[in-house]
């Protein structure tokens, strides 16, 4: 748009600012949605890497005990006992 030619009225400037001004406003507040919805996604893929990993380890110490001696399988079940008691303990300090 030229507006070598046009006369630059208080009213035609104005809604050149307002377009300006709206143009701005419009793409901040589509990259603030994106931004949230980036933020989401991430949060949803780092709880499912948390839970993949949590099952993971779970079925490793899983074959590893049914596999394991009897000593092994009491071995096992004491160190699971020991972190159950720490981790319980350092939830219940925090509370």
């Amino acid at each position: 748009m030229i507006l070598h030619g046009l006369p630059l009225t208080p009213q035609r400037q104005a809604h050149i600012y307002a377009t300006g001004f709206l143009t701005i406003i419009t793409l901040g507040t589509f990259a603030v949605v994106a931004a949230c919805l980036a933020a989401l996604w991430a949060v949803v893929e780092l709880a499912t890497l948390l839970l993949t990993s949590i099952v993971e380890c779970c079925s490793t110490i899983g074959a590893t005990y049914t596999a394991a001696d009897p000593l092994v399988k009491l071995l096992i079940l004491a160190s699971l006992a020991y972190v159950t008691y720490r981790v319980g303990r350092h939830m219940l300090r925090r509370a």
